[in-house]
């Protein structure tokens, strides 16, 4: 099992996961994580490709409860996350309130830290031998 110290790094994973939601995810606005996760699924009536950073949480999630008796799934839904998330650096601004200004974006550290519980769980799940104390 891969853990660091008490703690596997599914448990780590889902820690980083829940503190991203409530740090700014992007710079030059107040947004947090959790009003990304709520709001942003407006993105993907959209049609366009910035709504398919959306779909990285279910792919997280569903790689998270999936059972260690499906590695090779739980592994595919670990990467796509991670593929999925990075279209994040693709959103050019994000509009403000009902008005038609925006404001340009730059991932902050709510953004850092949910695509570090996604690597974690990509860790987690990758098929990499780890020795046995």
């Amino acid at each position: 099992m891969k853990a660091i110290g008490k703690y596997t790094l599914s448990e780590i994973s889902f820690l980083l996961y829940i503190v991203s939601l409530v740090m700014p995810a992007f710079w030059f606005n107040d947004l947090l994580g959790f009003h990304c996760l709520i709001l942003g699924w407006i993105g993907i009536f959209d049609l366009s490709f910035f709504g398919l950073a959306r779909l990285a949480n279910p792919c997280y999630f569903i790689g998270l409860i999936i059972s260690k008796n499906y590695p090779r799934q739980k592994l595919m839904f670990a990467s796509l996350a991670i593929l999925f998330s990075l279209f994040t650096f693709l959103i050019p601004e994000i509009p403000n309130d009902t008005s038609s200004a925006s404001t340009k974006t730059a991932v902050g550290i709510g953004f850092a830290l949910w695509f570090l519980s996604f690597l974690t769980l990509f860790i987690y799940a990758s098929p990499i031998k780890t020795e046995q104390n």
